[in-house]
């Protein structure tokens, strides 16, 4: 059940981990399904630390459909909806 945010959401920042199991990518999509519920919500990024990659899925105009996104990009994690751009090295700090 979700509840009520206090204010809206623009985008969401996930981890997931490196294992590529059946198993993870189901969890992961779950996730996805639930957060993509949330109207407000214009970006949803996953981010596995051990293998130093994101993915990121920005809702389209229509509403209905996301743009999916992988990232490995020079200029490191974008989202539009909230101004940010995060650096790799910044990203995977400390990992």
């Amino acid at each position: 059940m979700l509840r009520p945010l206090p204010q809206p959401v623009q985008s969401f920042t996930d981890g997931i981990t490196s294992s590529h199991s059946l198993h993870n990518r189901a969890r992961v999509l779950d996730k996805f399904l639930t957060y993509r519920r949330i109207e407000a919500l214009q970006e949803f990024a996953l981010v596995d630390p051990h293998a130093k990659t994101f993915e990121v899925y920005r809702r389209q105009p229509n509403l209905s459909d996301w743009l999916l996104a992988q990232g490995q990009s020079e200029q490191g994690l974008l989202l539009h909806s909230v101004a940010l751009t995060l650096p790799l090295d910044a990203l995977f700090a400390n990992v």
